[in-house]
């Protein structure tokens, strides 16, 4: 049963935004909607919302108020919910186009369940980096992307690749504390994507012991790992992630990259990447990552690519 203007109708017609094709209207099944939602994202605080009825009609509450609240989630969930109707407002978004995004917005249920964390992700997730950052003094962070693994092993001086693929990089530097001293029992973990853009792991193919790595760090705080070039890849874009990236005229491309995370006793999780100078996507990367400390002009050591790269950790 479907509804417009509420009047039943036998079907829901479809109407054209841009490229973006939706209905009228959609059946209403809360119930099923909320029960997948906690499925999905379990540990997300539930927020409990209290509807004056009249009638058959739930009026929502004024978020426009200021009021006293305790409830983090909620304050955070208001202010968004009022950025989005201003944003509606300022544009003059019709029904319509407003039961097209709906009608988009339900493709993520039909999609694969990674779909919603990889939009958040692109969309969000250099944003909440930025933001971590305000509270430290150490080295930038940046993002952590789907592919770590706690299983990555232990090395000394080399990460395992498939040595007749790609060019070899040479990553050092110390991991210090704020004053400099060496951070002795670190753990550096190291991964990155191979030459053809895949990250290991993931596969029973591709076994995890494939360019990643944990390297502990010993009384002089410095470390040497020899691996190879990581290649740009495409995030996922086959999905309604990439459709959007389209409506928002952006690719799917993500610069080449390695992704770092340093654990220490004492001091606060480090988590980040490096880039490289003169990759073609630094300045257009789908998920807006790149910040300008973490871009390095690669050197040269022998038959390879020398990346050095300092961590400073902030005390817990």
């Amino acid at each position: 049963m479907f509804f417009r203007d509420g009047h039943e109708v036998a079907e829901m017609p479809e109407f054209q935004l841009g490229s973006l094709t939706s209905r009228w209207a959609i059946p209403f099944r809360s119930s099923q909607l909320r029960k997948q939602y906690w499925k999905i994202a379990p540990a997300f605080p539930k927020v409990e919302v209290r509807y004056a009825a009249t009638g058959h009609q739930a009026l929502a509450p004024d978020l426009s108020e200021e009021t006293d609240m305790s409830n983090r989630s909620e304050v955070v969930i208001r202010d968004l919910v009022k950025s989005v109707r201003e944003v509606l407002r300022h544009h003059d978004v019709t029904f319509e186009e407003y039961r097209a995004a709906v009608g988009f917005l339900m493709k993520y249920a039909k999609a694969p369940e990674f779909e919603i964390p990889l939009t958040c992700d692109m969309l969000f997730n250099a944003t909440v980096a930025d933001i971590e950052m305000t509270h430290r003094k150490g080295s930038v962070s940046n993002l952590e992307g789907p592919y770590f693994l706690e299983s990555a092993p232990t090395i000394t001086d080399r990460i395992k690749t498939r040595d007749e693929q790609g060019e070899a990089l040479i990553i050092e530097g110390r991991v210090t504390d704020l004053s400099g001293k060496p951070v002795e029992g670190a753990q550096l973990y190291i991964w990155h994507a191979d030459p053809q853009g895949y990250y290991s792991g993931y596969s029973d193919d591709y076994p995890v012991d494939l360019y990643r790595g944990k390297k502990i760090i010993g009384p002089t705080g410095e470390f040497s790992v020899r691996t190879t070039m990581p290649a740009p890849y495409t995030i996922p874009h086959d999905g309604p992630s990439g459709e959007l990236l389209g409506f928002m005229g952006r690719h799917p491309w993500r610069p080449a990259h390695v992704h770092f995370k340093v654990r220490a006793p004492g001091f606060i999780e480090l988590t980040t990447q490096a880039y490289f100078a003169g990759d073609k996507w630094l300045d257009s990367d789908s998920v807006e990552g790149v910040r300008s400390p973490l871009v390095h002009a690669p050197g040269i050591r022998g038959d390879a690519k020398l990346l050095k790269k300092d961590f400073v950790l902030d005390p817990a």
